[in-house]
C-alpha cells in the first residue's frame, strides 16, 4: 500500500521533506501549538462553517473525528450516488492521497469545488492546495468544471445583519490549478518515497522553516542553535542571518565585524554581548527627558481584529479598541 498523504502533509512536504518525515514517524517531537496559532486555526474552522451558508441545505461528510478521515470517503460516495448536490467536507482518496474539500456543489453546469480560506487573498500555496484537491477529486471520477477559493473580502463594511455574500469573495483558480497539475504525480511519488525512507532526509535549517508556514518541528531541527545567536541580531535581514549561519557563524562572538555588514546599532549589540557590557546613552536620555512637558499622559490600549466584523461600520480584520487605560504623571518624579 502506498504511503498515505493528506492535503496538509502534501503542502508540508513541498515546504520541507524533513518536516513531512518527522510528522509521519516522530510526531511526538512536534512543538506545542501556541495559543495565538490555535486561535488562528479555530478562526479558520469557524469561517469554514460560516461559508457553508453560501450553499445551504447541504449534507455533511465529516468523519466522527480526525483519526477516522477514511470514513468520509465512503460517506461522500454514498451522498453522490444518492443524488446529493451540495456536500460539505467531501473527501476523496486516490493514489494514496486523501483530500477533503470544504464544499462540493453540483449546479446546472456540473460539479464545482470551493475551498474556504480565512485570508483576504489567494496565495501561491492555496493554488498548490487546490491542485492536490483537484487531482484527487477528478481522478476519483468527478468531472470538476471549476475550482475556486472562497476568501474574506476586507472591503466589506458591516451595517446591520451580517451579509455573508458581501463578506466572502469567490475567486476561480481553475486555470492556475491546471498549470500546476502536471507536477502533482511526480511530487506525490517523491513525497511517498520520503515517508518510506529508513531515515529522515538531511535537510538543514533555512528560510523554508517559516515559509510559507512556521514548521512544527523547529524545536528539533533548531536545537543546535543557542538561545542567543546571530538570529537574534535586531533588524538584520533574514537572508543575512542565514548567510552568516551557512558560513559557520552562529554565536555573536563568531562574528568578524570587519567582514560583516552591520549597521551601528547592530554592531553595538554584538559588541555589548561579546564584552558582557551594557550600553546606556545617558546624554541622549537626558536630552529627551528635558524636552518633556508635564503633565505626561501614558496611554495603553488593546485591540481585536476579527475576520468577521462584529460591529456596524467595521470591516474584516479591522483593528478595534476594546480596552483602554490612561495614566497621568503631573510632575517629575524626584530621585
Amino acid at each position: 500500500m502506498k504511503s498515505r498523504l493528506s492535503k496538509s502533509t502534501f503542502i508540508s512536504g513541498l515546504q520541507c521533506e524533513k518536516s513531512l518525515y518527522l510528522y509521519k514517524h516522530h510526531y511526538k517531537l512536534n512543538d506545542p501549538t501556541p495559543t495565538s496559532l490555535q486561535a488562528v486555526f479555530d478562526q479558520g474552522t469557524n469561517i469554514g462553517i460560516l461559508a457553508q451558508e453560501l450553499f445551504p441545505n447541504g449534507v455533511d461528510a465529516s468523519p466522527e473525528n480526525h483519526f477516522k478521515m477514511f470514513e468520509s470517503v465512503g460517506k461522500t460516495q454514498e451522498f453522490i450516488s444518492q443524488g446529493e448536490s451540495i456536500i460539505y467536507e467531501a473527501t476523496f482518496l486516490y493514489n494514496g492521497v486523501l483530500a477533503a474539500l470544504d464544499i462540493l456543489v453540483k449546479d446546472e453546469e456540473g460539479w464545482k469545488a470551493y475551498e474556504v480560506k480565512s485570508s483576504t487573498k489567494v496565495s501561491e500555496t492555496y493554488i498548490k492546495d487546490a491542485a492536490i484537491q483537484y487531482y484527487t477529486i477528478t481522478n476519483s471520477g468527478i468531472d470538476l468544471k471549476d475550482i475556486s477559493i472562497v476568501h474574506i473580502n476586507n472591503q466589506y463594511t458591516r451595517e446591520g445583519v451580517l451579509d455573508i455574500y458581501q463578506l466572502f469573495t469567490f475567486e476561480s483558480v481553475y486555470h492556475e490549478v491546471l498549470e500546476f497539475l502536471p507536477r502533482i504525480p511526480n511530487e506525490v511519488k517523491r513525497l511517498q518515497n520520503v515517508i518510506e525512507s529508513p531515515e529522515a532526509p538531511n535537510v538543514d535549517i533555512g528560510n523554508h522553516c517559516s515559509d510559507p508556514y512556521d514548521c512544527d518541528f523547529k524545536g528539533t531541527c533548531w536545537k543546535h542553535i543557542p538561545d542567543y545567536s546571530v538570529f537574534n541580531i535586531s533588524r538584520l535581514n533574514k537572508d543575512k542571518k542565514f548567510d552568516l549561519y551557512n558560513q559557520g557563524v552562529i554565536t555573536l562572538d563568531d562574528i568578524d565585524l570587519s567582514q560583516t555588514d552591520l549597521n551601528p546599532n547592530q554592531v553595538l549589540q554584538v559588541q555589548s554581548e561579546i564584552n558582557g557590557t551594557s550600553h546606556i546613552d545617558k546624554e541622549e536620555i537626558r536630552n529627551f527627558t528635558n524636552g518633556l512637558n508635564y503633565p505626561l499622559y501614558f496611554l495603553d490600549f488593546e485591540t481585536i481584529g476579527p475576520a468577521v466584523p462584529i460591529y456596524d461600520g467595521s470591516r474584516p480584520y479591522q483593528q478595534q479598541v476594546f480596552a483602554i487605560s490612561l495614566h497621568i504623571q503631573k510632575i517629575p518624579y524626584l530621585n
